[in-house]
């Protein structure tokens, strides 16, 4: 189970980083700036996994099952990751009204607007952050493991590395739109999750694939 660790977390990295450059994408839509865009992301990013890191750090040690909760957290981000595209969609309708009302103050209505976008992603990313120290509770517990937390986070690290160069320069070759990439993004990492629980879907493996026939 240990060596299918390093698989998983090579994938968990590969996956939030596809998410990252998606969202990216679907920013830029509701900004109409890269530089606003990206400010937000990394900042929605970098706080949840923060806050993350010191919930799990903080429950992991009551945890008796952890490689389930890891899974479940797996899970929960690939179905909130389903859905950001319609709540973004539908933040839009706040917009207008936080347009209306605040038509006048453009410094107000940039923090609200900062302050939906921020409160849809900080939730997948919170649950990114637990990871590591859920799985770390894990290791601790096997004692011939300890030691290879530095590698298990190293292997997420380079799984990070891996699906920011494939969603920028490979996969945008094949996907059209944020939404398709996001929906096979999405039954990859509910797979994975699924098979963390002790079943594979194989039919599911290949839905997880990008289709090239969107092409």
């Amino acid at each position: 189970m240990y060596r299918f660790l390093f698989v998983f977390f090579f994938l968990s990295g590969f996956t939030s980083l596809v998410f990252e450059v998606l969202w990216e994408r679907m920013l830029m839509q509701v900004f109409g700036s890269t530089s606003i865009a990206i400010s937000t992301l990394l900042t929605a990013f970098m706080c949840g996994l923060a806050i993350g890191a010191w919930i799990g750090g903080r429950v992991a040690g009551r945890l008796k099952h952890p490689l389930r909760v890891y899974a479940l957290l797996e899970c929960g981000v690939g179905i909130w990751a389903l859905c950001v595209p319609a709540l973004l969609q539908g933040a839009e309708t706040i917009y207008g009204v936080l347009f209306t009302n605040l038509s006048d103050a453009l410094l107000a209505f940039s923090v609200a607007r900062f302050a939906i976008v921020f409160a849809i992603l900080v939730v997948p990313t919170t649950m990114m952050g637990a990871s590591l120290p859920i799985v770390s509770q894990w290791i601790s517990k096997h004692g011939a493991y300890e030691g290879r937390v530095g590698w298990l986070y190293a292997t997420n690290t380079f799984g990070a590395f891996a699906g920011t160069f494939a969603a920028g320069f490979c996969f945008a070759l094949v996907w059209i739109g944020p939404d398709q990439p996001g929906v096979r993004d999405f039954e990859f990492r509910v797979v994975r999750g699924d098979s963390r629980g002790g079943t594979v879907d194989g039919a599911g493996v290949r839905c997880a694939l990008p289709d090239r026939r969107t092409a």
